[in-house]
C-alpha cells in the first residue's frame, strides 16, 4: 500500500486541525512543514501478520504544540468515497525542535486480515492530521468558559463524549482552526442540574 501525504479537512459541525496548541493562542492555526509515513517508504503487507507504522508530522505554532493525531484513509473523498481508514493505537509522542516547532509520531498497526478486507484497498491512501476539539463550560453565572475536556472527532468529523454536570451551566465545543479550515465555536447549550 503506498501513503501518499495529502491533508485534508472534514466538514460538519466542526471541522478538524493538524495540531493541538495552547489555548491562549488556539485562535490562530499551526503550520505543518513535513509529514512523513513509514519513513517515507512504501508499506509492504503480507496477508496475515500484523505491521506497525509510524506517522510524523512536524509543525510549529507560536506558542508551541502540545499534541497531535492523524489516520491514514482509503478512497476518493473522505465525504461519500472513504472505503477504509486506520487510526492510531496509542497517543502522539511530541518532540521540541524549538520553543514554537516540534515533531509528533504516532503508531498505527495495520492488520490485513482486519483493516484490508478486499483488493480494492490496495494502492494509494491519504493522511488525515486531525486538533483534538475542546469541550468547554462555564458556570451560569460567569462569563468565561473554561476546557473541560479534549477530544478527538470520529474520521466523519462526529463528536461524542460524556462529563457528569454538577452546576447549572454553558457547554460548547471549540475548535481552533487551521491553516486551511477556519476556527469554530458552537453556541452554549444551558444544562439545568436539578
Amino acid at each position: 500500500m503506498r501513503i501518499r501525504a495529502t491533508v485534508a479537512a472534514l466538514t460538519g459541525a466542526l471541522a478538524l486541525s493538524a495540531l493541538a496548541v495552547p489555548s491562549a493562542h488556539a485562535a490562530t492555526a499551526p503550520v505543518l512543514s513535513k509529514v512523513t509515513v513509514n519513513g517515507g517508504k512504501d508499506i509492504v503487507l503480507g496477508t496475515t501478520v500484523p505491521k506497525t507504522v509510524t506517522v510524523s508530522v512536524t509543525a510549529s505554532h507560536a506558542s508551541g504544540i502540545a499534541t497531535g493525531w492523524a489516520i491514514l484513509w482509503h478512497g476518493t473523498s473522505l465525504e461519500k468515497g472513504m472505503d477504509g481508514a486506520l487510526v492510531p493505537t496509542q497517543e502522539a509522542t511530541c518532540k521540541n525542535a524549538s520553543a514554537t516547532t516540534a515533531t509528533c509520531s504516532l503508531t498505527l498497526t495495520v492488520d490485513p486480515r482486519a483493516d484490508l478486507t478486499s483488493n480494492a484497498l490496495a494502492g494509494s491512501w491519504h493522511v488525515l492530521t486531525v486538533q483534538p476539539v475542546k469541550l468547554q463550560f462555564r458556570k451560569k453565572t460567569s462569563t468565561a468558559y473554561t476546557t473541560v475536556k479534549t477530544i478527538k472527532s470520529s474520521s466523519t468529523g462526529a463528536l461524542k463524549t460524556t462529563v457528569k454536570a454538577s452546576v447549572d451551566g454553558y457547554w460548547r465545543y471549540s475548535f481552533a482552526g487551521t491553516s486551511t479550515t477556519p476556527a469554530v465555536t458552537t453556541s452554549g447549550d444551558y444544562v439545568d442540574v436539578r
